[in-house]
């Protein structure tokens, strides 16, 4: 019998997006293999992948020494949630009521979005944190004002249906692609599916907009208001756990991450997006906004964690058919995307000032 710790994982996907999952199984394995025993829950739509996709992965993971578990989603009121969510497929709602989907051994999961994350190192710290009596437990790339506010809502405005604070911004407090799940917790909130629902609805008929939040990271930030707490302490650790690929090219610096998102750069890039000749090829540059603010659009890190990525996929059999589907387009249209957010100019990034 094993003597390694046990951990529980969770992640999501439609069709679209299944054949990028073998990266993720690959990266657990080499990263965390050695130290943990792995426990991988895939939840997907009923009848909306190929049974013999979901052999595939069973038993690759398996070969991998991950223990796999397929797990049917069958929730139809779901979709009066997600219509209301800027058309995020119902996948990424998932673990908001991991308590109806998953076993009833389970008292926490990692829920980590498929296919864009990598994990770095071990993430014990996070994994085994203490939820202090809360559902979820967060760390992000946040800034320090967002925190600020996510904390000042907390505390002092706990009326989770005041809507018009996401007005501004659709996207919620935190991101939710890495994300401490208190299955124990959900269970005693017992949180029912017309709860979501007549929540959605409520929020549909206080702002007379169809696009009322961002998926599911908007939803979760005013359902679950109160039930979230967060291991991001910038000034007592001085780093997160995870960062986005944006806010690691603009620093160049992946210093202490255990995780990495790809997530924000240049229009939303994912390491698929752009090949392997076109990253050892590129030099590094940033671009300038008007007001002369910089920043640092694809640096040596980001270049070099966008290669990890596809050193994992080359050992997963679907290399050669997502090597051929590349087009590395996305990365010029992406910059021209950038123009409508205040870009005046391109230019090259010295590796060296940021020494």
């Amino acid at each position: 019998m094993s003597n390694k710790k046990h951990i529980n994982i969770m992640s999501s996907s439609d069709y679209r997006l299944v054949k990028f999952l073998p990266v993720t199984l690959i990266n657990l394995h080499d990263v965390l293999g050695d130290i943990y025993e792995i426990d991988f829950y895939f939840a997907y739509k009923k009848d909306d992948i190929e049974p013999s996709q979901l052999d595939f992965l069973k038993d690759y993971a398996n070969n991998l020494d991950i223990n796999f578990y397929l797990i049917s989603v069958d929730e139809k009121w779901l979709s009066e949630v997600q219509k209301y969510g800027g058309g995020y497929p119902e996948e990424c709602y998932y673990y908001m009521f991991a308590n109806r989907i998953l076993p009833s051994t389970i008292d926490r999961i990692l829920y980590m979005d498929a296919a864009d994350i990598l994990i770095l190192d071990d993430i014990k710290d996070f994994y085994f944190c203490n939820f202090r009596d809360k559902a979820f437990c967060i760390t992000s790339a946040l800034t320090e004002s967002t925190m600020t506010s996510f904390k000042s809502w907390e505390i002092k405005e706990s009326n989770r249906y005041a809507f018009e604070r996401f007005s501004k911004s659709k996207f919620g407090l935190f991101n939710s692609g890495f994300i401490m799940v208190n299955v124990e917790r959900l269970r005693k909130l017992n949180n029912r599916p017309e709860d979501f629902v007549d929540f959605a609805n409520k929020w549909h008929d206080t702002i007379k907009d169809n696009y009322c939040y961002c998926g599911d990271q908007c939803f979760i930030s005013a359902y679950f208001l109160t039930e979230i707490q967060s291991t991001y302490y910038p000034k007592t650790h001085g780093f997160s756990i995870i960062k986005d690929i944006r806010e690691v090219s603009n620093t160049n610096n992946s210093e202490n991450l255990k995780a990495i998102h790809f997530v924000s750069l240049l229009n939303n890039l994912k390491p698929w997006h752009l090949s392997e000749n076109l990253l050892t090829k590129i030099k590094p540059f940033e671009y300038v906004l008007y007001g002369n603010v910089i920043w640092n659009a694809f640096t040596t890190e980001a270049t070099n964690l966008f290669l990890l990525w596809w050193k994992y996929c080359k050992n997963t059999p679907f290399y050669n058919d997502i090597k051929n589907s590349v087009d590395d387009l996305r990365l010029i249209n992406g910059l021209i995307a950038q123009i409508g957010v205040g870009v005046k100019s391109v230019r090259k990034y010295d590796d060296k000032k940021s020494n």
